[in-house]
């Protein structure tokens, strides 16, 4: 009766802390597998925007150019009606 008693005083323990362990790695291999499936589809979705950040840099470029332009004429206005600003 002492060797039942015992594997009771243990056996229900450890029974509860394994059913613990199972859950949770259960629930993380879940969340991994939610996360590896988000990545795909983020991944599926950004395939084609690397052309458009391409196109908004080179847009970029083209803004910052014509507004060198642009102050550059501006100053030599000024500097042609003798206007005083501030460089």
């Amino acid at each position: 009766m002492v060797v039942w008693e015992i594997l009771l005083a243990v056996g229900i323990p450890l029974s509860g802390a394994a059913v613990w362990t199972i859950r949770y790695f259960w629930k993380k291999e879940q969340c991994f597998t939610i996360l590896a499936n988000k990545i795909d589809q983020l991944t599926d979705h950004d395939v084609g925007s690397i052309d458009t950040h391409e196109e908004f840099e080179q847009r970029l470029r083209n803004i910052e150019t014509q507004q060198t332009k642009n102050e550059i004429y501006l100053k030599l206005l000024l500097d042609d009606r003798k206007i005083s600003y501030n460089p």
